[in-house]
């Protein structure tokens, strides 16, 4: 049988014993609540990184034709030139014995069609003077560009081309995928900047529910810590008073 001191350590360690179970509980109970939104802010935060990703993809896939390029003859200061038409994202350029010229596809009003007859080495040093060759029949684009302030500034003329009337339906269609890029851009801009800022949100929400599943698991620990100890100090006794009763 127990006598009073043991009795009363007995009864006083169960219920330490006893606390701390129900403190463990509510500190798992809690831990586990902790980790579920951790995971569910991480599983957030993976979607906010695709939704950017996604709208990263989304401008880069606005216009993404390959350009396209031609020879042709442009009229350099009223001289003829001979180069290549190339016919990029954003712009309209001629690259030529005598230089380069650019112009912005948002510049240019109007893109008429003409007609042509030069010679094959028309605008091509010494050559298009000593051997022009025989003029030939080609097609011709005719351009009004505009300067910033919306005011005519020159007229540029792309001669001797094969398919005059097939470059300017590109030029006209690139015209208008421009200006839908643009104003796609601007949404796709503001949706980025939404998603960023969510993005950041998550992040610091993510750091936020790991300080707490850290705190939770320290509790935890301690508490576990504390039981075994309640738990060492009781199978202590016993084996003291098992000592006892045989003697």
């Amino acid at each position: 049988m127990l006598n009073g001191p043991e009795f009363e350590r007995d009864t006083s360690l169960l219920r330490e014993r006893v606390a701390i179970d129900q403190q463990l509980a509510t500190a798992r109970a809690a831990l586990e609540e902790a980790r579920a939104r951790r995971d569910d802010v991480a599983a957030r935060r993976a979607a906010r990184l695709r939704d950017l990703e996604h709208a990263d993809q989304a401008v880069c896939a606005l216009d993404d034709a390959p350009p396209e390029r031609a020879p042709a003859v442009y009229l350099h200061h009223g001289a003829p030139d001979r180069g290549t038409l190339t016919l990029e994202r954003g712009a309209l350029r001629f690259d030529g014995w005598r230089g380069s010229a650019v112009l912005p596809l948002d510049r240019i009003a109007e893109v008429e069609l003409g007609v042509s007859r030069l010679p094959p080495r028309a605008g091509v040093p010494l050559l298009g003077w000593l051997r022009p060759g025989r003029p030939r029949p080609a097609e011709t684009l005719l351009l009004i560009v505009l300067d910033p302030e919306g005011a005519v500034q020159r007229r540029a003329v792309v001669a001797d081309l094969a398919d005059g009337r097939g470059w300017r339906e590109r030029v006209l269609a690139r015209q208008a995928r421009l200006r839908a890029r643009l104003a796609a851009e601007q949404t796709l801009t503001l949706r980025r900047k939404q998603t960023l800022e969510a993005l950041r949100a998550a992040s610091a929400e993510l750091d936020a529910c790991a300080r707490t599943v850290a705190a939770h698991e320290r509790t935890v620990a301690e508490l576990l810590r504390r039981e075994q100890a309640v738990v060492e100090r009781q199978e202590f006794a016993h084996a003291v008073r098992r000592r006892m009763e045989r003697r």
